[in-house]
């Protein structure tokens, strides 16, 4: 009963102070899903377009492998902010939302979005002064767009996710502005100390903790990384590179594609109807049950990417 008397009171005070907060949501929302929508579409209508192309006019389409390949980039951090959005970012332990209650439980909350938005924060700088270089280089994408046009959703992205962390750190403004200046604290001790000798530990035990009391996957990770570069003197934007040089690998474009595929068919009620047919042509040998397992199986292996022996 607290905890609904608290949402009610939360959703009140935000309604009451900011009544057009559900429409802009709504149309962020809107945007940001269409978006991700017509990227995942031209991932799939890109590649199948080249025969047509070559057919109708002779010769494809520019760089279309490169196109798909940046278009990953794109919809994972399209995806990220989603997942900031909707409050779903992976974490490596939930104990704060399954075993804490009240004030220790929003203690720790403000706590690990202090981390989160410091670490998150650090990766759109590493992102920007990574774009920052590209630029000078002058390489074109295809059609004469400069590929750090496209890289430049790496720090958008992550500037995005940190402004969504810090929304979604606490209930009101007081708090959240709390959680942003220990975030400003924590930069502060890292511009101090990054050349200490012991940072690097002490650092790591902070961030373990806080992986430990639920942050995102992205800062244990990214955070893990950043505390690392730092430690050795190496630039951050070091990080960048190497996120957009796996983010870009040829293997990548089939992921996303292959998790399409197999949305497609869990929504159309498509497992369903294939165990049912398996099942009338196989069902009533000996054995059935398991050779029904094992065509299903092979079947979606080869339509979703996903493994039957999993």
């Amino acid at each position: 009963m607290s905890a609904a008397a608290d949402l009610l009171s939360t959703a009140a005070w935000e309604a009451q102070s900011f009544p057009d907060r559900g429409k802009r949501n709504s149309f962020w929302s809107v945007g940001e899903n269409v978006a991700i929508a017509a990227v995942l579409m031209s991932m799939m209508m890109l590649p199948l377009l080249d025969p047509l192309l070559r057919w109708i006019f002779g010769s494809a389409a520019q760089s279309t492998g490169s196109i798909v390949q940046h278009l990953v980039l794109v919809v994972g951090m399209l995806g990220g902010a989603i997942a900031a959005r909707e409050q779903r970012l992976l974490a490596l332990s939930n104990i704060a939302e399954s075993r804490l209650k009240g004030a220790a439980k929003e203690w720790v909350q403000a706590c690990t979005a202090a981390v989160s938005i410091m670490t998150t924060s650090y990766l759109a700088l590493a992102a920007w002064q990574f774009v920052r270089t590209e630029r000078d280089t002058g390489h074109a994408l295809a059609y004469g767009i400069p590929v750090w046009a496209v890289e430049l959703l790496l720090p958008a992205g992550f500037m995005v996710i940190t402004l969504r962390i810090f929304q979604h750190s606490a209930r009101d403004w007081t708090r959240r502005i709390s959680c942003a200046a220990v975030a400003v604290v924590f930069v502060l001790l890292i511009q101090n100390y990054s050349h200490a000798h012991f940072f690097v530990p002490a650092a790591m035990i902070v961030l373990g903790i806080a992986s430990f009391l639920g942050v995102p996957a992205l800062v244990s990770l990214g955070g893990t990384a950043l505390v690392l570069f730092m430690g050795a003197g190496e630039p951050i934007a070091s990080i960048a590179v190497e996120h957009y040089a796996l983010v870009i690998n040829p293997v990548l474009p089939t992921l996303p594609l292959f998790t399409l595929a197999g949305y497609f068919l869990a929504e159309g009620g498509s497992p369903r109807r294939l165990i049912r047919l398996f099942y009338a042509l196989f069902g009533r040998f000996p054995g059935g049950p398991a050779i029904v397992t094992v065509v299903v199986c092979a079947f979606f292996t080869s339509v979703t990417g996903a493994s039957g022996a999993g």
